[in-house]
């Protein structure tokens, strides 16, 4: 295993390195879901929906990161 140096953070000691597995929590994807699938806006629905219009760049071009990352890790095995 390689292991890493990042701001003297040795990745060795995965426990000091963590990713978040999730962007939304299980009641986010509730609240979304309920008003994808109805339309009907469960509380909390605005606070939500304001945080995500904020987000909304920030978000996508993580994503488009992560994904041309992980496509270019499969392109080399």
């Amino acid at each position: 295993m390689e292991t890493l140096i990042f701001k003297g953070i040795d990745s060795s000691n995965l426990q000091v390195i963590s990713m978040r597995e999730y962007i939304l929590t299980e009641r986010e994807k509730e609240i979304l879901r309920v008003f994808v699938e109805t339309g009907i806006k469960l509380n909390g629905f605005s606070v939500l929906y304001n945080r995500l219009k904020r987000a909304n760049k920030r978000l996508t071009e993580d994503f488009e990161l992560i994904k041309a990352a992980l496509e270019k890790l499969e392109g080399t095995q």
